[in-house]
């Protein structure tokens, strides 16, 4: 091999001379001939490659790194967009509630078009084939994803939703509620029952959008930032399915097509019965296109007594067995039976037979909802100067009025609650107190099963069940294995201002087990009643004829089992009188036992059901466990216990 003419090694490069023998061709004649001969630069290209292949290496690397991080700052400031725009957008949505019911219409017009500006910009920002293509990167990628679409949901609310939400808004809103002058405007409300059905399918599509979105897969940031905005799509869909079907029902039961009347009755705790007390005072409501009135009043002693009407219901000679016999002919006892549609019909007929009108609806109230009432409408003052407030309504009604009047005739007494209620009604209807504040009164109420509904009316009705009102029992142990815990009072007193409870439930509802399912519920009583000073009218009639003390509590405990039980053992096995009854009620069964509950004393009562399990749950689930009781004048602890299910 000679040096090329480039090269410098060349002679002309002052190179070595051409015949002058090289290092290389020296070690050469050192080699036997019959030595094989070394290829000529064949190690140091080896090298070389080597070389490249490391050096190509590193500089992809160092390439791949540069991308990377120019992608990631490029999805990091996507993502700031993103964050930022929809936070923007947010503050924003905030000042639209205010400006609707200014009626700042042009206000409105320009949060809107800034609202679409800041979520058209952040959907953008997702646009990005940078931003699809890291959603496939495990973990990151379901982060991105999630806020991609969370965005895009984002953008279907403002752009199909917020138009005839902002409408809805100018229309109606919370003020609304309100009753001014005795009336409730139903004209916004029915202004807004056409804008429903397009809101509704908005909020669906935007729901679609985000319904693979799995929060658990999320880190804590992500789920925080979108969590907001797919907690309100969680709960709105369901909120517009409810007021697109019941407003029509709604505007009817508020007398939309014509006066409506309802029976209003207040039950007295003091006495206490299953569904809370007895029904001392009643009144007629009636409503007309929103306007509502209190026109007539009637109490216990002018219908049972007076009048001697009695219930004309007829009721299944089974359920009859679980009463005493003066169940039907005397309404203060009709709710004695915890299903609340069965008192509500009894109570209706009575009325009906007294005064000629048919209602369409029966409405009960006791003492400590009027508390809840008056703390959103503040105090009234009675008829003899006591200020009733939120905080003393059920002392100064079940305790002070039969401590000062005790000793007068018992009409006194019903007409000193009938005024006491249309007191509060007044107020109520005067317009006092924030709608918001009464909304929330009314909601606990129904939710500590102290206002109840029963309608005449099918689709009102079902209404009044949705809304939870409607006092029944749930119809099978399909979802809830649902027992009853309830006290009527058999002594004829007013001592149960003075009773507490708790409830303590101890179920196995599990698919599979040894032996049945089986629930124990287990009612706790304690009485405060004073050993002196109360009036006789307070004290109970009944005590001298079963040999105990007027300041005793005669009760009867009664318990209802789900339905399809096969037994109910009782502990202890007897009562104290020899009163203690059976029966079925709506397909459930019932045993009570007669007690008595000495003043300071406390007394616990057991009762287990058992029943098939196949019975209970669905598809083999168990079922969840549930109680009804008696609404006393305090709250009444509970505690269940569930056995921990296989699988």
């Amino acid at each position: 091999m000679t040096p090329d003419d480039t090269s410098p090694l060349h002679p002309a490069f002052g190179g070595l001379d051409a015949d002058a023998p090289t290092r290389r061709s020296r070690r050469r004649t050192e080699f036997s001939a019959d030595e094989p001969e070394l290829m000529p630069e064949q190690k140091p290209r080896r090298r070389r490659r080597w070389l490249w292949w490391t050096l190509g290496i590193v500089g992809a690397l160092i390439l791949l790194a540069a991308a990377l991080a120019v992608a990631g700052l490029r999805l990091a400031d996507s993502a700031v967009d993103v964050r930022d725009n929809l936070t923007a957008a947010k503050k924003v949505v905030a000042t639209i509630p205010q400006l609707a019911r200014e009626q700042n219409v042009e206000g409105l017009d320009a949060a809107a078009t800034e609202i679409r500006s800041h979520t058209a910009a952040a959907l953008t920002a997702t646009d990005d084939p940078l931003w699809s293509f890291v959603e496939r990167v495990p973990v990151v990628g379901q982060n991105l994803a999630a806020v991609r679409k969370t965005t895009a949901a984002a953008d279907i609310l403002v752009e199909q939703a917020m138009p005839t939400a902002v409408q809805l808004l100018q229309s109606v809103d919370l003020d609304h509620l309100a009753v001014v002058d005795g009336r409730i405007d139903l004209e916004p409300y029915k202004a807004a029952l056409p804008l429903i059905p397009a809101l509704r399918e908005a909020v669906s599509s935007a729901q679609r959008q985000v319904s693979d979105i799995n929060r658990a897969d999320l880190i804590p940031q992500v789920d925080e930032a979108i969590g907001e905005l797919l907690d309100v799509l969680d709960q709105a869909a369901p909120a517009l399915d409810t007021a697109e079907h019941l407003l029509p029902v709604g505007l009817d039961v508020l007398g939309q097509a014509g006066q409506r009347k309802y029976l209003l009755v207040f039950q007295n705790t003091a006495e206490v019965r299953a569904l809370g007390g007895n029904p001392a005072s009643l009144a007629l409501l009636t409503v007309d296109n929103g306007t509502i009135a209190l026109p007539e009043q009637s109490d216990s002693f002018e219908l049972a007594y007076e009048q001697g009407v009695a219930s004309r219901l007829p009721l299944p000679e089974e359920m009859l067995d679980f009463y005493e016999s003066d169940f039907v002919p005397y309404m203060q006892n009709y709710t004695r039976t915890p299903d609340y549609p069965t008192a509500a019909m009894m109570l209706a007929d009575i009325w009906q037979q007294s005064t000629g009108d048919v209602v369409d609806g029966v409405i009960s109230v006791d003492p400590t909802a009027l508390g809840y009432l008056l703390s959103a409408v503040g105090s009234v003052t009675l008829a003899d100067g006591v200020e009733m407030n939120a905080e003393n309504a059920a002392t100064v009604l079940l305790k002070d009025a039969y401590d000062r009047y005790g000793d007068l005739p018992g009409t006194f007494l019903d007409g000193y609650f009938a005024a006491a209620a249309s007191s509060v009604f007044d107020k109520l209807s005067s317009g006092s107190g924030k709608p918001e504040d009464l909304l929330a009164a009314l909601t606990r109420g129904v939710d500590d099963h102290r206002i109840l509904l029963w309608m005449a009316r099918e689709n009102e009705q079902a209404m009044a069940a949705e809304l939870g009102a409607d006092g029944r029992f749930v119809p099978d142990n399909s979802q809830t294995a649902q027992v009853g815990v309830f006290v009527n009072d058999a002594g004829y007193s007013k001592l149960e201002y003075y009773l507490s409870q708790s409830i303590d439930v101890t179920a196995d509802t599990c698919a599979t087990g040894d032996g049945p399912a089986t629930i124990s519920t287990t009612l706790t009583l304690t009485s405060a009643v004073p050993v002196s000073g109360l009036s006789a009218y307070t004290l109970n009639g009944r005590g001298p004829r079963l040999g105990v003390s007027r300041e005793t509590m005669i009760l009867d405990v009664a318990f209802f089992a789900p339905p399809g039980a096969d037994s109910i053992t009782v502990d202890p096995a007897e009562g104290d009188f020899g009163l203690d009854r059976s029966g079925v009620e709506q397909g459930r069964s019932a045993r009570s036992i007669a007690i008595g509950l000495e003043p300071g004393q406390t007394r616990s009562f057991t009762f287990t059901s058992t029943l098939p399990r196949a019975t209970v749950g669905a598809a083999g689930a168990p079922a969840t466990v549930d109680v009804r009781h008696t609404p006393l004048v305090g709250e009444t602890p509970i505690s269940i216990h569930k056995a921990t299910c296989a699988g």
